[in-house]
């Protein structure tokens, strides 16, 4: 038998524990019971902490990333089906603007909202084809963006609060852009480590 479970990352640990209980009873009746996690990567983050050792323990973790292996080729097929025969990609971004945009870009849905923000900045710019350093300044400007991908890692206030032990004030002033700078940056560096994207 399996059972799937969708939003993992936002069971409470006792009910992962009833879970890891359930196929133990399972087994105990002679059958087999395999139990399907799907959720953010703060699932994978939760069954790694000390706490949830016995579990984790017994996990095994795959990650499905999408279009992130072919971010580069997916934004050349995006400006290739959006514009005419006669124009190629790099006649729209500079070779090194389509690769910063695809270091960038975690998901298919950020890739094309950093992509039309980038378009509408080199229009207004007429920029044609559209830098590197144009790029850059229009994803170092985006917060929100960042505050997006955290939260697209199952990460909310309270989440990152418990996560960081770090009280919701202060996780409001990060994702705000309102705390202070150094602290903003030990933070980031915190959640580097865990794996997730600083800001």
């Amino acid at each position: 038998m399996a059972l799937f479970i969708d939003e993992a990352h936002e069971l409470h640990s006792k009910t992962l524990k009833g879970l890891k209980r359930l196929i133990e009873v399972v087994k105990q009746s002679g059958y087999v019971l395999t139990v399907v996690l799907i959720g953010h990567p703060k699932l994978k983050n939760d069954l790694e902490r000390p706490t949830m050792a016995e579990i984790g323990h017994r996990t095994k973790v795959y990650t499905f990333d999408g279009v992130t292996d072919s971010r580069r080729e997916f934004i050349e097929w995006l400006l290739d089906s959006c514009s005419d025969e006669k124009t190629s990609p790099e006649d729209i971004l500079q070779p090194e603007a389509i690769e910063l945009i695809a270091e960038r870009s975690a998901t298919a849905l950020q890739i094309h909202e950093n992509l039309s923000r980038i378009l509408v900045a080199g229009h207004e710019t007429a920029e044609r084809p559209i830098s590197a350093a144009l790029v850059e300044s229009v994803l170092t400007n985006d917060h929100s963006a960042w505050v997006a991908t955290i939260t697209r890692h199952g990460y909310d206030v309270r989440s990152l609060s418990d996560f960081l032990n770090i009280k919701q004030s202060e996780v409001k002033q990060l994702f705000a852009g309102q705390l202070d700078p150094m602290r903003a940056n030990e933070l980031n560096e915190q959640l580097k480590v865990a794996g997730l994207p600083g800001r």
